[in-house]
């Protein structure tokens, strides 16, 4: 029924298929870069989140603690600016979060 004279082999299909892809961009590599792109623009911004979230308490705690030292106010001034510290490390986070979305939405 089919003469295998007619039909080119595997071969000469593979190398007619890999010279016409050769001049086109490959669909795969093009979405995988985007989404290595995608993956660390959201690492990037969990890492924010994490230091803000983690380093303004941190700093304003240490604050509080030096000026209880220095004005004898112990423990005072340490509880009230590390509770300061960590609503602003929370709302810094949220507004990050916040803008996140709103890029994605826009994207």
């Amino acid at each position: 029924m089919t003469d295998p004279e007619q039909h080119p082999s595997l071969e000469e299909l593979g190398a007619r298929l890999r010279q016409a892809r050769g001049d086109q961009p490959k669909d795969g590599e093009e979405r995988n870069g985007a989404q290595a792109s995608a993956r660390a623009t959201a690492m990037g911004i969990a890492w924010r989140l994490a230091i803000e979230i983690v380093v303004a308490p941190a700093v304003c705690g240490v604050l509080g603690w030096w000026l209880d030292r220095q004005l004898g106010t112990k423990p005072w001034l340490l509880v009230v600016l590390l509770v300061l510290g960590l609503a602003a490390g929370m709302l810094n986070a949220i507004r990050i979060a916040q803008r996140a979305n709103r890029q994605a939405a826009e994207d």
